[in-house]
């Protein structure tokens, strides 16, 4: 539990970045993702292990031990502004505990509607992000190399506030 617990903060550590990428839209357009957005769900999947995949529900909760029904839950909220920089807050609520974090990055607009992310303090390891809009109100943002840890990839969708 304990370890699945880190492999989740660690994941949603890395979802900061990937919920950046939202912020780009296909015609350079800043406005389109500016703005406060919250994740809706998030999907981990092509893992190295079976143990490190999950899919949240729609309440942003997935069970990480199906014999004792323990769930772990987690939001992520980002606010994104059009000077290129933004923060993130991860809240996570499990058995073990409730953490919340918060980060500030930067990013860069790329062709390919990809966003380069970068925590603030960690220049030289920024990732990656391909995003996509579907509709004004509804960004989903994907993993486009996979997590060094785990070989996770990962898909996150946010809904603007």
């Amino acid at each position: 539990m304990t370890k699945n617990l880190l492999l989740l903060t660690l994941l949603a550590l890395s979802m900061t970045l990937v919920s950046c990428s939202d912020d780009d839209d296909d015609g350079g357009n800043s406005s389109a993702y500016v703005g406060t957005w919250t994740s809706t769900s998030v999907r981990s999947f092509d893992c190295n292990s079976m143990e490190d995949a999950f899919e949240t529900e729609t309440d942003g909760c997935f069970t990480v031990d199906p014999m004792l029904m323990l769930q772990v839950c987690f939001t992520i909220n980002l606010e994104i502004r059009d000077d290129m920089t933004g923060t993130q807050t991860t809240t996570i609520e499990s058995p073990v505990g409730n953490t919340e974090e918060t980060s500030s990055f930067t990013y860069v607009e790329k062709p390919g509607n990809i966003l380069e992310i970068c925590e603030d303090g960690t220049p030289d390891d920024c990732v990656e992000r391909r995003y996509r809009f579907n509709g004004n109100d509804e960004m989903i943002v994907e993993q486009i190399t996979p997590d060094p840890d785990t070989g996770c990839l990962s898909e996150i969708n946010l809904e603007r506030q």
